[in-house]
């Protein structure tokens, strides 16, 4: 009882900690609890057939069900089966370790994404999908690419000229270009790309409209 009381109370404040912007971090919590419920899965097994005491060792059992609790919270495979082979201190554990990791992998693959990528969504921020919408698999790049002409600068160029292409353009950057050679040539040589100031022009209220 006192076993399943601590698995119960430590997985919910894990789950409560994990959305804020507390730094309790991930692995630690994980590897407990599911050290915590592995061994009190060997002691039940113990408890229903005193025989399994043989094999049903509680200690192993801890130390594969923090794997198992841990990639099937974060997905994770080979770095959590490399990490945990490390620390059993021998390559005995290699093979359940990896197999346990695989089946985990597979079974929350069907159920949900996973924290990382839950808490990314939560958060607002924009995620692709892994695979294109059914309708998009026959789009190219150029069918959504702006046709218009590209805006790029100079190496030497004043503040007004940034300025107005900053200010007249709604996209987030522009190839600085190096026309000293053959300036019909399609392939003139990409120096850097240079941040939009829209964001300098509201901040220091600067008018650039006499440039």
């Amino acid at each position: 009882i006192p076993l399943l009381i601590f698995i119960v109370h430590n997985y919910l404040l894990s789950c409560l900690a994990s959305g804020t912007d507390v730094s309790t971090g991930l692995f630690i919590p994980n590897l407990v609890t599911g050290a915590a419920w592995g061994r009190l899965l060997a002691i039940f097994l113990q408890y229903i057939n005193p025989e399994t005491k043989y094999w049903a060792q509680a200690t192993k059992y801890a130390f594969m069900g923090s794997a198992a609790h841990l990639s099937g919270v974060t997905q994770l495979t080979f770095s959590i089966g490399v990490m945990m082979t490390e620390a059993s201190g021998g390559t005995g554990f290699f093979i359940p370790i990896f197999l346990m990791l695989i089946t985990t992998k597979l079974v929350g693959k069907i159920l949900t994404e996973s924290i990382f990528h839950t808490e990314a969504t939560l958060d607002g921020l924009p995620l692709l999908s892994k695979r294109p919408p059914p309708l998009c698999l026959e789009v190219s790049a150029k069918d959504v690419m702006n046709r218009g002409p590209l805006e790029s600068l100079p190496i030497v160029t004043t503040v007004g000229t940034i300025v107005r292409i900053a200010l007249n353009s709604n996209h987030n950057g522009f190839p600085i270009v190096d026309n000293s050679s053959i300036s019909s040539q399609v392939s003139t040589h990409l120096k850097v790309t240079l941040i939009k100031l829209t964001y300098f022009l509201f901040t220091y209220k600067i008018n650039f409209s006499l440039l």
